[in-house]
């Protein structure tokens, strides 16, 4: 009784600051969030993967297109953002591709006119595909051990159904310029893309400046999210499993379905309870509607690491689970750039999702659903 009650305690509602959503015509979304104790503004543009999920035939063209598509049409981008004090990232996943420009919060005005310049689409020529092959490749040398744990621990969790979004070079070498720019015109449609303004900002000012740069995005028309069974894994055909390449390190995995799901809470929680056990270890969980994977891990071959997880005591580690969890999330939504990451991804999936989902379904999970979720955790990679 005394563990329920200080969990209860310890996940009392949030406040949640003021945020302004708007949906356009062509059912792009733009979102607005204030944060008043915000240093900077972080606006970032989301683009669903949706059908452009890879697969052996298209391996990597998402990633290879958000190089191109970050460069813009004439590779000035960055420079000129230099110049100002703000930056320009970008990053593909396997739910989306993300482009945030950040930088001080009175630059707004001036940093919203860059996101129209990336909606004209980039310039695909062949030798800008083979120079941003070598620099996928550069990437590849210097990817960290828990970058590949995790690519392994998705490739074991899904029987090679989610590959690595990361990409395989000899299928984007051979990409050609008409290939990537078709792809990138059925990809920024209005359905796929969500733009989420997130700092210290005025909700109807920065919602009139980004409204019109998603209005004349075409549309192909209703999203509709797959219908899937609280709990279930959704079925798919099996392509053939590709070779893991983690030498280093130890990482231990859960699936999940989607992430309304009360479960999928759980084993968040699960999860970043294991990895407390451990200093230094990871927890990585990309929120996503459909089937995904939660992994943790430690960089290195730590013989505990295992056994600490499975030893761990769910019943035990009832409240520090919930409240590791809670804090989790909330963190995020205190941060302006972690904020408008986890909104924007998950509106560019569904204007339905939310990640206060997550908070409300923590205060619901029992002790019997995080003794299941601990459970859960039996995928190994390098044990």
């Amino acid at each position: 009784m005394l563990t329920t009650l200080l969990a209860i305690v310890a996940l009392e509602p949030q406040f949640e600051p003021p945020r302004l959503q708007t949906q356009l015509p062509n059912r792009a979304i733009v979102l607005v969030e204030r944060l008043p104790s915000a240093s900077y503004v972080s606006v970032q543009l989301v683009v669903a993967a949706r059908e452009f999920r890879d697969a052996p035939g298209s391996h990597g063209l998402r990633h290879l297109t958000e190089h191109l598509w970050a460069r813009g049409k004439d590779g000035r981008i960055d420079s000129d953002l230099e110049s100002m004090g703000c930056f320009l990232s970008a990053q593909t996943s396997r739910e989306d591709m993300i482009f945030e420009i950040s930088g001080p919060t009175q630059a707004l005005p001036k940093i919203l006119p860059f996101f129209a310049g990336l909606l004209k689409g980039f310039r695909a020529a062949p030798e800008r595909i083979a120079a941003e092959c070598v620099t996928i490749g550069e990437e590849d040398a210097l990817r960290d051990p828990s970058s590949l744990l995790i690519s392994d621990a998705f490739q074991i969790a899904t029987a090679g159904r989610q590959l690595d979004p990361f990409g395989d070079l000899q299928t984007m070498r051979a990409a050609s310029p008409d290939l990537l720019l078709n792809r990138w015109k059925r990809m920024a449609r209005g359905e796929n893309v969500a733009m989420v303004i997130a700092g210290n900002v005025d909700l109807d000012a920065a919602t009139a400046m980004a409204r019109p740069l998603l209005a004349g995005l075409p549309s192909a028309g209703p999203v509709t999210l797959p219908a899937q069974a609280p709990g279930k894994m959704l079925s798919i055909e099996l392509p053939s499993l590709q070779g893991l390449r983690a030498t280093t390190g130890v990482a231990l995995a859960s699936q999940t379905s989607g992430f309304r799901e009360r479960s999928t809470a759980a084993r968040i929680a699960a999860g970043l309870a294991m990895a407390s056990l451990t200093p230094g270890a990871f927890f990585v969980y990309t929120p996503s509607n459909m089937e995904s994977v939660i992994v943790i891990g430690s960089e290195t071959r730590d013989p505990g690491f295992l056994k600490r997880c499975r030893t761990a005591d769910p019943a035990e580690m009832f409240t520090r689970a919930k409240s590791l969890a809670q804090s989790w999330i909330t963190q995020k939504l205190d941060d302006p750039r972690a904020a408008a990451t986890i909104r924007g991804r998950l509106l560019a999936q569904s204007p339905a999702l939310r990640p206060e989902t997550l908070l409300e379904n923590l205060r619901l999970v029992t002790a019997s659903e995080l003794a299941e979720a601990f459970k859960s955790f039996t995928i190994e990679v390098n044990p």
